[in-house]
């Protein structure tokens, strides 16, 4: 692991990992690695800064609700910064197994639709022909017409 990765994790990571213990990569570079550890030291402190501050104040909401409540925060940052990664991964991924996958090898085929103006009734008709994949949605305005193609 290098530093970069490890101070997107360090703010994200449990307190043993910060303080080098653990069988993980991040426990380990921190153990030795000095620049890392000092800023995990400082992590730490703070951590239990906060934590004391915490226990001194009295709130309606009891310490264990508090800290859990922080455990969940650091859990809902690890998912998201794993989301900015694995959903573009996925998309990527799905994207290119369509482009891949596809039987035909190339675009998908145009549909023709038949569209004509109704001049007597003041409205736009589509026609459109048995077999091919499309809907038609007729809104409350009858000014709006919506053709889905899939």
């Amino acid at each position: 692991m290098n530093c970069e990765t490890a101070t997107d994790l360090l703010l994200e990571a449990e307190l043993s990992e910060l303080e080098g213990v653990g069988d993980t990569a991040l426990a380990r570079h921190v153990a030795e690695c000095t620049r890392c550890a000092e800023v995990a030291q400082r992590i730490v402190a703070t951590e239990r800064a906060l934590a004391a501050t915490l226990d001194s104040v009295q709130s309606r909401r009891s310490d264990e609700t508090v800290r859990r409540d922080a455990a969940t925060a650091r859990a809902s940052r690890r998912w998201r910064s794993r989301a900015r990664v694995l959903i573009p991964l996925a998309l990527a991924a799905g994207i290119g197994a369509l482009v891949l996958l596809d039987p035909d090898g190339g675009p998908p085929p145009v549909v023709h639709v038949p569209v004509a103006f109704d001049a007597a009734a003041q409205r736009l008709r589509v026609d459109i022909p048995q077999g091919q994949n499309a809907v038609l949605y007729e809104t409350d305005n009858p000014d709006v017409i919506v053709v889905w193609f899939y």
